[in-house]
């Protein structure tokens, strides 16, 4: 008996399937198969169905299918006549050729799309021209990327930002528990004052390394000038001035912190001075 398998059949019930479960076998056996289901997707124009829906045409692709091909090419022909744009002077008058209207106002332009010679398209050329001087001349003088920073670079930015709420933080926590008048807390008062003159000093260490900054920044660009001027002969007009940044811009972002602090320290060193003045009037 010990090498039988254990079993929890029952010894006495019969050997092998149960009437019921027979039943419901042969049951299921004799039904039908059931009907699936599921949705059946005809799909007609598979091409479009794949096309991510790129099969509409867009809005500017319609506006040129509309279009008569030969109405089209009868204005190309009159647009390029040379017949047409001879001026009185028996020459080529290119502000026919090229549609400018001189008597246009900009006042009158009442259409939706301006006409390509109108005045106001001309001060739109104009004002990209300039537009893409101004962008390549920073970019040429390195101070296009320094504007919205002030001259500052990420990293000068982001110790200066961490520097400015950890200050601003100190602050307030000394003036709460300056304020509380809590005699048993004035050890820790005292910590904070500490903190705070540190504070200034890490400001000043942000402010050192931005002035660094700028100092690289300038004689990089100086450097550029001496090479340029070997190779082509040409001078190019800069001024050390155009460099943003430096400690003067970090001292100003910061003022309002700093006259925070020192207004801190010196009430705190006033309110100790008034406390050992009484305590030393105190007689013994």
């Amino acid at each position: 008996m010990a090498h039988v398998a254990p079993s929890d059949i029952d010894p006495s019930a019969p050997i092998g399937m149960d009437e019921e479960t027979f039943s419901l076998l042969a049951l299921r056996d004799l039904q039908g198969n059931e009907a699936e289901n599921k949705i059946v997707l005809n799909i007609k124009e598979q091409s479009r169905f794949f096309s991510d829906g790129k099969g509409s045409l867009s809005s500017e692709a319609e506006a040129y299918a509309q279009q008569i091909p030969s109405e089209i090419l009868a204005s190309l022909l009159t647009d390029v006549n040379s017949s047409v744009m001879n001026s009185e002077a028996g020459c080529l008058d290119l502000s026919l050729a090229i549609g400018v209207r001189e008597d246009s106002d900009t006042e009158d332009e009442s259409e939706e799309q301006n006409h390509v010679g109108s005045r106001l398209s001309l001060l739109d050329a104009q004002n990209q021209v300039l537009e893409a001087i101004k962008t390549r001349r920073q970019e040429t003088d390195g101070s296009g990327a320094q504007t919205s920073s002030l001259g500052l670079s990420q990293q000068i930015l982001d110790r200066l930002i961490l520097t400015h709420a950890t200050t601003i933080e100190f602050v307030h926590h000394f003036w709460a528990l300056f304020l509380s008048g809590d005699s048993e807390r004035a050890g820790e008062l005292a910590k904070l004052v500490e903190t705070l003159e540190k504070a200034v000093d890490r400001i000043d260490a942000v402010a050192n390394d931005a002035e660094q900054e700028r100092h690289e920044i300038i004689a990089k660009q100086k450097h550029h000038i001496k090479e340029v001027y070997k190779a082509s002969g040409r001078k190019i007009q800069w001024s050390a001035t155009s460099v943003l940044g430096g400690s003067s811009v970090v001292k100003a972002v910061v003022e309002p912190t700093i006259k925070a602090i020192q207004k801190a320290v010196r009430e705190y060193k006033k309110a100790l001075e008034t406390e050992m003045t009484e305590a030393l009037s105190i007689p013994s």
